[in-house]
């Protein structure tokens, strides 16, 4: 059932003043354009394993990270991206190295 359609424009209203807000994060700054907002060809990132290059995801959007929010948060062609830097790190071979993962193990998503 809908409610009523001031619910709808008032969450609508909400969502484009805080569109560029980073919830995990609210005092880290988001420039103009915001530099957490990845296309879906931005989000793949790639590593070389054991002289094969493989692709890994990069980061996580809130929609992935609050999943039962899939049907409130509205799609985006490009999506708030959290994590990334984490998960371009742990691909590294020097990272990988340092943890002693075996080459036969997948990139970390």
């Amino acid at each position: 059932m809908d409610g009523p359609a001031y619910c709808g424009e008032l969450w609508d209203k909400i969502t484009s003043l805080t569109e560029n807000l980073n919830w995990y994060d609210l005092y880290r700054p988001v420039p103009p354009g915001g530099y957490f907002s990845m296309s879906a060809e931005e989000r793949i990132g790639k590593t070389v394993i054991d002289g094969v290059e493989k692709e890994y995801v990069r980061g996580f959007t809130h929609r992935e990270y609050t999943p039962w929010l899939r049907n409130v948060l509205p799609k985006r062609e490009r999506e708030v991206v959290l994590g990334s830097a984490v998960s371009d790190y742990f691909n590294t071979p020097e990272v990988r190295a340092a943890l002693h993962i075996p080459t036969y193990a997948q990139p970390w998503n």
